[in-house]
């Protein structure tokens, strides 16, 4: 289909292919883990009633509403 509608031999169509893939492999490689975290579309948040920090904190808190003395 490409190669149809462009003139092109299969063959240039692969090695186009290759090349566009190399070139943007070439740019990953220098990615983080942070970098693709910062990328992600995370929304507004979860259901977390508080920071990871103060987790145990917060579950405590949480316990002790929940089943009151």
């Amino acid at each position: 289909m490409l190669a149809a509608s462009d003139g092109l031999s299969i063959s240039e169509v692969l090695k186009r292919g290759l090349q566009a893939h190399a070139a943007q492999a070439e740019k990953q490689v220098d990615r983080k883990p942070y970098d693709i975290y910062r990328e992600l579309d995370l929304g507004l948040g979860g259901d977390a009633r508080a920071p990871a920090r103060e987790a145990e904190a917060a579950l405590a808190h949480l316990i002790r509403r929940k089943h009151p003395r």
